[in-house]
């Protein structure tokens, strides 16, 4: 195969299709995409680390800045909710702190901070739940939740292992799962918490997980949850654990997000590319390997992250921009 040529198309396998490259000289707002999520209207926002938030129509980037009403630049992580409201959640990565959590409703910009009653103005993962009600997980705080009116926050005091919460889901028991990691290896490695509405229940190494860096979580469709770690990918089925490694044929073991696409399968965003799981074996996408300009994924997902857009294409993001 011959070179990959950066920021361009390039065709590979049939069976794959083709990666197409967008990055600042395409419009988009910089270089280092945290953030994707597809909203309803099959736009497709990107939370880009000191520029804000870029808005793409398929044809064309808009982006949004301190200037229109965003606490800050410092895009870390995106959802949009069961409304079509766009949640942002700001932290600066050098310095891990943020400005807050910003609710856009396609009009205006509103900001929620710790003055408002949020745990930490640092949130680096947004979830909602059967409810309709917010989860915002920080960076030093614990992990807010918020019903449209007041927050209520959690955090080691309750039973948290940390106040560091980098994942958040609620599988079809509804429990939630909170996972005390973060996509980079930034912070500390907690394990994951299981939270039952009373009481909180911590599962680590000890316990079986393949590592306690819990960066992603996903429930999939047949009740499991998969945590993605810095360690690898571990599958608890209710009693225990499965761990699968570059061992199983994992692309890296450092896994920032997951994303279960519509034919079941499960993709994994690592520091060493992109890894599709069928159930029995990893097919992996990386640079050298299918051409990808740049083998480094951060975004994390479920609903707010790489997955399959409308168009069936794979999304993902990283730090040359992100691909289509």
């Amino acid at each position: 195969m011959p070179e990959p040529i950066p920021h361009s198309v390039v065709l590979v396998k049939p069976q794959v299709g083709h990666w197409e490259t967008y990055d600042v000289s395409n419009g988009l707002g910089g270089s280092h995409a945290f953030s994707i999520v597809q909203a309803r209207d099959g736009f497709l926002w990107f939370g880009v680390g000191g520029a804000g938030i870029c808005r793409y129509d398929g044809r064309t980037f808009r982006t949004f800045t301190k200037e229109d009403g965003l606490p800050s630049n410092d895009v870390w992580t995106l959802f949009e909710d069961s409304k079509g409201n766009l949640w942002i959640g700001t932290m600066n990565f050098f310095t891990r702190k943020g400005a807050g959590v910003c609710r856009y409703d396609g009009e205006t910009f509103q900001s929620f901070t710790t003055k408002d009653g949020l745990a930490s103005d640092a949130v680096v993962a947004i979830y909602e739940d059967d409810q309709g009600h917010l989860w915002f997980g920080t960076f030093d705080g614990g992990v807010s939740r918020f019903d449209g009116t007041t927050f209520h926050n959690y955090t080691t005091a309750d039973g948290l292992p940390s106040n560091l919460v980098g994942a958040i889901v609620q599988n079809m028991d509804g429990d939630f799962w909170f996972g005390h990691g973060s996509k980079m290896g930034i912070g500390g490695r907690f394990g994951v918490t299981q939270y039952n509405g009373d009481t909180f229940r911590t599962f680590a190494i000890e316990d079986g997980l393949v590592s306690n860096g819990v960066t992603s979580i996903i429930a999939d469709i047949q009740g499991n949850i998969w945590f993605g770690t810095d360690g690898g990918v571990s599958k608890y089925d209710g009693e225990s654990f499965q761990n699968l490694t570059t061992a199983e044929g994992l692309s890296n073991r450092s896994v920032n997000n997951s994303f279960q696409a519509r034919n079941g399968d499960i993709w994994f965003g690592t520091l060493g590319g992109v890894s599709r799981y069928d159930g029995k074996s990893f097919q992996n996408f990386t640079a050298c390997w299918y051409a990808i300009p740049h083998s480094k994924t951060w975004e994390r997902s479920l609903g707010a992250g790489s997955g399959w857009n409308a168009s069936g294409h794979y999304r993902r993001g990283g730090i040359s921009g992100f691909e289509l």
